[in-house]
């Protein structure tokens, strides 16, 4: 289940990992205020979970569907 934070200045949601895995990240781009983290399952690289900063809280619906499908 998603934990959103809605603040103004930076959105956040984080869903923590099912397992073990590996952490991928990306920080900045054009948005000052934006990282997406993404745990993968280390064979099938499958998402696990993530944590989403900013403008990139908008791939959480992408995510959800990878994470419930794999």
């Amino acid at each position: 289940m998603p934990i959103t934070v809605k603040t103004p200045a930076s959105p956040a949601v984080v869903v923590t990992p099912e397992g073990v895995g590996a952490w991928s990240i990306e920080t900045g781009g054009e948005a000052a205020h934006a990282a997406r983290a993404v745990c993968l399952h280390t064979e099938s690289e499958r998402p696990l979970g993530f944590a989403l900063l900013g403008a990139t809280v908008e791939g959480k619906a992408a995510l959800l569907k990878a994470m419930a499908t794999g």
